[in-house]
This record gives C-alpha cells, sequence and structure tokens, in this order.
C-alpha cells in the first residue's frame, strides 16, 4: 500500500514533517497511533487516546513515564530497551514483533 494512502476503510493517513500539523490534525483526533515520541505527549496533554508502539528503544515501564490514556505495546525482550539512536538488529526484531492484531487489541481498549 502507498503510504500516502490509507490502508483501511474510514483510516486517514496523516503524514506530514511539519509538527504543528501534526499536532493539529491529531488534536481533532477520537484516538490514534503512534510510535513514542512528541506526538503522543502531546496528544495525552489534549486528552487524546493513542495506542503508542514502543519498538525496542525506550521503555515507559522501566523509565517511568507514560500515561493512563494511552494504551503501550512493549517489545518483551530482554533486551529492551536498547537506547540505540539508529535500527540495529534488536529494534527490526521488536517492530516485526507489533503486529495490527496487537495494535487493535490496544485500541479496543482505548476506544
Amino acid at each position: 500500500a502507498n503510504s500516502d494512502k490509507p490502508d483501511s476503510i474510514g483510516a486517514t493517513n496523516i503524514i506530514t514533517d511539519d509538527v504543528m500539523i501534526a499536532f493539529g490534525v491529531a488534536g481533532h483526533a477520537k484516538f490514534g497511533l503512534t510510535y513514542e515520541g512528541g506526538l503522543s505527549h502531546a496528544m495525552a496533554g489534549l486528552g487524546v487516546p493513542f495506542v503508542v508502539m514502543m519498538g525496542g528503544l525506550l521503555s515507559f515501564k522501566k523509565f517511568d513515564f507514560g500515561y493512563d490514556i494511552h494504551s503501550y505495546i512493549e517489545y518483551p525482550d530482554p533486551e529492551s530497551p536498547c537506547g540505540r539512536q539508529y535500527d540495529c538488529e534488536h529494534c527490526v526484531r521488536a517492530n516485526e514483533y507489533m503486529t495490527v492484531d496487537m495494535v487493535l487489541d490496544h485500541l479496543k481498549k482505548i476506544m
């Protein structure tokens, strides 16, 4: 699928390099899906629940951050989080670990 086309009926992919546009659009959402980063923090502040895919870089449990409004998908591996700032093999495995079914289960928790 093209990255600029929704994979699901009724879904809209927002692709932008402008953080103000991303926050503005996502701030009107009923819920969302993102990797851990600035968008997840901004949406918590605006009260918009998100499923946050942690991948292998960070762990909200180990670093004691996270928001009750969000649902987090973490990679259950002893190497997690690795903290590397590049796509290491561990982070590739972490991203491959997360499935559409996992995302749907987490979306059901926040909807």
